[in-house]
């Protein structure tokens, strides 16, 4: 009977956070996350490859997921095109972001110095944020309001500061009306 590779997959991600989270990235093992997944180091060998290429399936995952997320919330938005983009990532921002992956995401991130296939996938989705809200013709705010929205969420995953929640929701109505404007009349 074939295995069910997806599940497989999934609890080796799962397993490699859990690892992440608990030992922090300097400490991460192939080992490690083949004793939490209950597999043999071989098994992660053979569907990863490196310490490095589960890092990038990790990261990569995760990205997938929030664009996933945000294709979602864009396509239930009553507006179109960029102001739609922008209304989506307010909409995600104001969910709340669980301890484990701000740990999860913070140790990682030791991870981008040298990993150019790493930073690859960062700048893949960031260059397709960018692009979606900074067609010509777009209002100069949609773009301030996503660079606003990626400076508090930085901010917050890496725990430099935490806004009580009526002042976050506040800064993010704000950002919401910056994206419908046209600040400086142009990008």
């Amino acid at each position: 009977m074939a295995r069910h590779r997806t599940i497989e997959e999934d609890t080796i991600l799962d397993s490699a956070e859990r690892v992440i989270i608990e030992n922090g990235a300097a400490n991460f093992t192939l080992d490690a996350v083949a004793a939490c997944a209950g597999i043999s180091k071989g098994s992660v060998v053979r569907d990863y490859g490196t310490k490095q290429d589960l890092i990038r399936a990790i990261v990569r995952r995760r990205f997938n997921e929030y664009q996933a997320m945000l294709d979602d919330a864009e396509r239930a938005q009553p507006a179109q095109g960029p102001q739609a983009r922008i209304a989506a990532h307010v909409e995600l921002a104001c969910l709340p972001l669980p301890e484990e992956q701000r740990v999860a995401a913070s140790q990682l991130c030791y991870s981008l110095a040298n990993d150019k296939q790493l930073t690859d996938i960062i700048t893949a989705h960031y260059q397709r944020e960018i692009d979606a809200v900074s067609a010509p013709g777009v209002n100069s705010g949609a773009l301030l309001a996503l660079l606003a929205l990626e400076g508090i969420k930085s901010i917050e995953l890496f725990g430099s500061h935490k806004w009580p929640d009526a002042e976050r929701e506040r800064l993010l109505a704000r950002i919401a009306k910056l994206a419908n404007s046209d600040v400086g009349g142009g990008a």
